[in-house]
């Protein structure tokens, strides 16, 4: 079984590892309009995690209770669907990505597997920890929604189209047709 492993040294090559993950978060649109004070507990209260290829991050159906920002290698979504896994997006350290957010808004089981296609770095953050940072600053809480719900809609919207790009054009009906 692979288990992530954690990386629990502060500092690595002589960059401390809460610097490291303010400097993430700062860049990641899902936080991108947060205060600077609120960014730095993110970034204490965050892990940075280790998974060997091959390895499963999130199990469809699975309890699912931590938001995951890629910091190297590639991750693939899967939906496991009669048996089988439909590969939906493959997530690279090159854009920022991140996977799991609605976990910080509720308890919840995965609607999709995250996998390891190769080694991969992430920095995770716990629904416990962001709900500790959203009791110290209550009034930031209904726009940290907002936001989360917001891009998650965008995603969703845009697999969409990914998945609509590569159905048979015979399967797709005039819109006319049905006004």
């Amino acid at each position: 079984m692979n288990l992530p492993k954690h990386i629990s040294d502060d500092c690595e090559n002589g960059r401390c590892q809460i610097q490291e993950g303010l400097a993430l978060l700062q860049k990641l649109s899902l936080f991108r309009d947060t205060p600077l004070d609120i960014l730095k507990l993110y970034a204490y209260l965050s892990k940075k995690q280790e998974f060997n290829k091959g390895s499963r991050i999130v199990q469809q159906g699975k309890h699912c209770q931590e938001m995951y920002l890629i910091i190297k290698g590639q991750v693939s979504i899967y939906e496991e669907y009669k048996g089988k896994n439909y590969k939906l997006q493959q997530l690279e350290d090159d854009g920022l990505n991140y996977f799991g957010e609605l976990s910080l808004l509720t308890p919840i089981d995965a609607f999709f597997s995250a996998w390891a296609e190769t080694d991969v770095v992430l920095l995770s953050i716990t629904r416990e920890a962001f709900q500790k940072v959203m009791e110290r600053y209550p009034d930031m809480y209904t726009k940290a929604v907002e936001k989360i719900i917001t891009l998650r809609i965008a995603r969703f919207t845009d697999q969409t189209r990914k998945l609509i790009e590569k159905t048979d054009p015979n399967a797709w009906h005039d819109s006319e047709s049905y006004q």
